[in-house]
Parts: structure tokens; sequence; C-alpha cells
């Protein structure tokens, strides 16, 4: 049993997937929060080592949706313009290049690419206490997502905005996991509340 990288709880191994057809991987579900994790991803550097957006054919689509999703949220919650604006894992930057040319300050940040769109507007989590933190489709990338979280929140003065498919017994088909880049290796469960009573 390995430690989950979310919660330390213990966890079961439930299958093994060849990722970037050459390595054969264990995945493993916690027995405490029910994530789903790879074992420990040391082909990252490798998955992340080729610039562009790879096998991801919405990486485009869904910048646009969430720009124009979060511009009309920025404008119903009272956002101002000039409140500053972090995209965590912003990959090549087009959701914050959108969000800036819409009169957002926003400021990009990325581990593991260089944001071309952002090229003159990047910054970390730790630069200032952002007013407005995102992070979409970033949780699924993360080998330590509990430290990565903590920073994300404890970054965040006002809003923090995010998305991400939660795993949910998919099975080893399951898309989202897209063995093929191997950059997904963290898929957290949502819990679910029992309104019935």
């Amino acid at each position: 049993m390995n430690e989950c990288c979310l919660c330390a709880g213990q966890t079961k191994y439930v299958w093994s997937q060849l990722i970037l057809e050459k390595y054969d991987v264990g995945y493993f579900e916690c027995l405490e929060c029910g994530s789903l994790q790879s074992e420990t991803p040391y082909w990252l550097d490798e998955a992340y080592s080729q610039a562009g957006t790879g096998y991801d054919t919405g990486a485009c689509q869904r910048s646009i949706i969430c720009a124009l999703a979060m511009s009309t949220a920025f404008e119903m919650l009272g956002i101002r313009p000039e409140t500053k604006c972090l995209d965590c894992g912003a990959g090549m930057g087009l959701y914050a290049r959108m969000m800036r040319d819409r009169g957002w300050s926003y400021f990009a940040y990325e581990k593991y690419v260089f944001p071309f769109y952002m090229d003159k507007f990047c910054a970390g989590p730790t630069d200032t206490k952002w007013g407005v933190v995102s992070a979409f489709e970033v949780f699924e990338h993360l080998p330590n997502p509990g430290d990565s979280i903590d920073l994300i929140l404890g970054s965040a003065k006002d809003y923090v905005f995010f998305t991400t498919e939660c795993w949910e017994n998919q099975g080893n088909a399951w898309h989202y996991l897209d063995p093929m880049h191997g950059q997904h290796v963290f898929s957290m469960r949502v819990k679910r509340l029992n309104l019935s009573h």
C-alpha cells in the first residue's frame, strides 16, 4: 500500500496502465478520501518536455468558454478591473491573455511550460495576495495536490475558481486519465452529501 498524496491515508492498488506508450504505471485509490492517483510520477519531465498542447484538442475551446464565463462572473460579483488576478497552471496562457484583453488585470503562472501568450505578464502565487486565483484543469496534473492546493488557496485574498473532472469509479478507460500525454496523475473524489433527510 502507498500513502495518499492528498490526505496521507492508505491506498489500494486498482490497476496498471501504459503511460507515454512505454511506462507501466500503477494506479491507486485512497481508502480514506477516495482519490485516484498514479504511483509517484517519475515521467513528468518527459511528459512536459514538448511545447504545445499535444493531444489536448479542447485546450483553445476550453479557454474561450472559461474567459466568456469568468468575464460575466466577475461583472456579477463586482470584481473591479484593477483587481490583481493570477491564473495558476496557465499552460500557454491563452485564458489569461483573453481575460487581460477584456480589461482584467490578469497574470499567468505555469511551472512546466512558458506561457507564450502572457510572456510579459508572468507572476507567482507568492508574489502578492491575489484578489482572484483561477486554476482551470490543474488539479489532475498535481503530483503533490495537498501542498499545491494549500498554496493556491493561501495566495487568494477573495476568490478561487477551479475546474477538474472528479473520480467516480469510471474505470481505467476513463478519457480523463489520458495516458498518451502522461500528465494526469491525480483525480479527487467529491463525496456527495446525503440530502434525503
